[in-house]
């Protein structure tokens, strides 16, 4: 089991290096004028382009073609409802994905990236990949396990509130601005 481990591990390790690699190394991306007007109100970028075509070759993506980026918005357990700028999705991570991730951290959370492909039927998305993050809030997930729990992916901004009367904790206030 712990060698099981220290494979998975070592295995993500050389994804994100090989991802990093394809960054280095690649041309400067264009992105077309309908891509960036749907998403950009979902934060796209061509920094968020050029992260998921290195994202989509460096994991080998049989389906580049028809892999479209989409946000999480909303995460279900076993289903994720995905923004692809001018509609929501309803998706499942394939089985490539779920099994290459090592931990539960590494699995698609609300604010990530993905690589999604539409398969004809039902309607349903299946998530090929994740895009790295730049970000991630996270907290200790519940129970004894001592393992995170992604909170929020690729945050840019934080907006802590608190009721002034009678609730106010400096300590608590404290705790979230660390957070933050």
């Amino acid at each position: 089991l712990v060698h099981a481990d220290r494979r998975r591990r070592s295995a993500h390790r050389a994804r994100s290096r090989a991802i990093a690699h394809v960054l280095r190394d690649q041309e400067p991306l264009t992105v077309t004028t309908d891509e960036t007007t749907r998403l950009a109100s979902l934060g796209w970028d061509a920094g968020w382009a050029a992260a998921f075509r290195a994202a989509g070759q460096a994991l080998g993506n049989r389906s580049e073609d028809s892999t479209v980026p989409a946000r999480v918005v909303a995460e279900h357990r076993e289903r994720y409802t995905v923004s692809v700028g001018d509609s929501d999705v309803s998706a499942v991570l394939a089985g490539r994905a779920r099994h290459g991730a090592g931990a539960r951290q590494e699995l698609p959370a609300v604010g990530d990236w993905v690589g999604i492909s539409r398969e004809a039927g039902d309607g349903m998305a299946i998530v090929r990949f994740v895009v790295p993050r730049r970000s991630a809030f996270m907290r200790k997930s519940a129970g004894i396990v001592t393992e995170a729990q992604v909170v929020a992916a690729n945050v840019d901004v934080a907006l802590i509130v608190t009721a002034l009367p009678g609730d106010l904790s400096s300590r608590r206030l404290e705790r979230y601005l660390t957070l933050a």
